[in-house]
């Protein structure tokens, strides 16, 4: 798909509410395993970040040194 739609456009979202809760992120990264990390890094972390920033209550998470 991101050879379609481009890894910048794509994001993954698991549900956020109080139902059963399905690991789709975490399935998601094993599913992926045979691209690069920094591919996984760009969809599952920096483009949901850029995405939810658009909202002023948005808080990013504090980035630890590696």
């Amino acid at each position: 798909m991101s050879d379609v739609h481009g890894a910048k456009r794509l994001t993954v979202n698991p549900a956020c509410d109080w139902g059963s809760s399905v690991p789709t992120a975490v399935q998601f990264i094993l599913e992926m395993r045979q691209h690069a990390e920094s591919l996984i890094r760009t969809i599952v972390y920096d483009n949901p970040i850029r995405f939810l920033s658009q909202s002023p209550k948005f808080r990013p998470p504090r980035r630890e040194p590696a």
